[in-house]
C-alpha cells in the first residue's frame, strides 16, 4: 500500500470502486489510462487525485503532493495493482461470462456485498482488492461454519445412534 507524507500529514491513496467507476466513465476500461502509451501528467495528475478524494483536499494540495512524489507514472502503477485493477499474474482464460464494464461489474457485486454484511458505502470506499478479500473471508468464515455444523450432525447422529442401541439392547 502506498503511503505519503506531507509535512505532519499521511495519507494512504487508494482506488475505491466508485474512483474506478468514475475513470471508466472517463476513459473507457479502468487500465486505458495505462495501456500502451505513457499517460498524460494531466491524466496522472487526475488519477492521482481520485486516489487521494476522501482527504477533500484542495487543488493547491493536491499538486503539492504531486510534486512530492519522484516517479509519478510508477506511483500510479502502484496504485492500480494495490486496488487489485492490474495484477502480475497471467489473467484468466474464462472470459466469457465477464461483465463488459467496471461498472456493471460492481453493480453486480454490490448486492452480493450487502448480502454477506457490507454496507454501500464500505463498498465504493473500498478496492476491488479488498472487496476481493471481504469476499473471500466471508465463503471461508461460511465454509467453516458448514464444516462445523457437519461435524456436530455427525456427532449427534453418533449420539442418538448410540441411545438407541442402548434402548433396543435392554429390552
Amino acid at each position: 500500500m502506498q503511503v505519503l507524507r506531507h509535512g505532519l500529514k499521511v495519507y494512504q491513496p487508494k482506488l475505491s470502486m466508485n474512483a474506478c467507476i468514475i475513470l471508466e466513465q472517463i476513459y473507457g476500461p479502468v487500465s486505458k489510462p495505462l495501456e500502451n502509451q505513457l499517460p498524460s501528467t494531466s491524466d496522472m495528475v487526475f488519477i492521482f487525485s481520485l486516489s487521494l478524494d476522501r482527504y477533500n483536499l484542495s487543488e493547491d494540495e493536491i499538486y503539492e503532493l504531486v510534486d512530492s512524489v519522484e516517479d509519478l507514472f510508477s506511483f500510479i502503477v502502484a496504485l492500480y495493482e494495490d486496488s487489485g485493477i492490474i495484477s502480475q499474474e497471467e489473467p484468466q482464460d474464462d472470459t466469457s461470462n465477464r461483465p463488459s464494464t467496471f461498472e456493471e461489474m460492481s453493480n453486480n457485486m454490490v448486492t452480493q456485498c450487502l448480502s454477506m454484511g457490507l454496507s454501500r458505502q464500505e463498498f465504493y470506499d473500498s478496492t476491488l482488492k479488498e472487496v476481493i478479500q471481504f469476499v473471500d473471508s466471508y465463503n471461508n468464515n461460511k465454509q467453516l461454519e458448514l464444516e462445523e455444523k457437519a461435524f456436530f450432525d455427525w456427532m449427534l447422529a453418533n449420539l442418538i445412534g448410540s441411545s438407541v442401541a442402548r434402548l433396543l439392547s435392554k429390552n
